[in-house]
């Protein structure tokens, strides 16, 4: 649907309208709307779901948290069933700014549901990533379960991966 924007300009009598789509008079959503989206999308998979590893079932929960200057940390936590006693937690810790929206990817996979993969600018080593106490620097974060309760979910989270990137200055390479 478009409508019209009119306008006239002052001391000269012509008065001139063209068409405008509809998306131009929309505002897009605000960091905090963006934020908080994300951050419930995450929250929704936590306590639901098992997953088998050999002859163990763990309880997998992932947690983002997002702070208002940009940057965000994704905790994986991995509970045991019965204990409910941590068995293993990755972390990654990085800046928005720093990621190429363009390369943000939510993929649907038949068997783990869908996974989020995201690239800095560049190539940068700007993720620290920690797993067992080791720590290291990547380029990116490598398919992650987010695992949405509704697959129509996992289009939605990309948008808004690639928002709030947009938002927090992260840009395109030009080619």
């Amino acid at each position: 649907m478009k409508s019209f924007l009119c306008v006239t300009i002052i001391g000269i009598s012509l008065i001139g309208c063209i068409s405008v789509p509809k998306e131009v008079h929309a505002q897009s959503p605000s960091y905090e709307d963006t934020r908080r989206f994300i951050i419930d999308k995450f929250a929704e998979y936590n306590g639901k779901h098992m997953i088998s590893n050999t002859k163990v079932g763990f309880y997998f929960d992932k947690y983002i948290k997002i702070d208002e200057d940009c940057d965000f940390e994704i905790i994986n936590i991995w509970r045991d069933p019965k204990s409910k006693r941590v068995v293993d937690t990755i972390t990654h810790i990085g800046r928005f700014s720093r990621f190429d929206p363009s390369t943000v990817n939510v993929q649907i996979y038949d068997t783990g549901g869908p996974r989020l993969s995201i690239s800095t600018m560049n190539g940068e080593k700007a993720i620290k990533y920690t797993h067992n106490g080791k720590v290291e620097y990547q380029a990116g974060i490598y398919p992650i379960a987010v695992k949405p309760p509704y697959r129509d979910n996992a289009p939605r989270l990309e948008k808004a991966m690639k928002h709030i990137i947009s938002l927090c200055g992260g840009k395109e390479q030009l080619f």
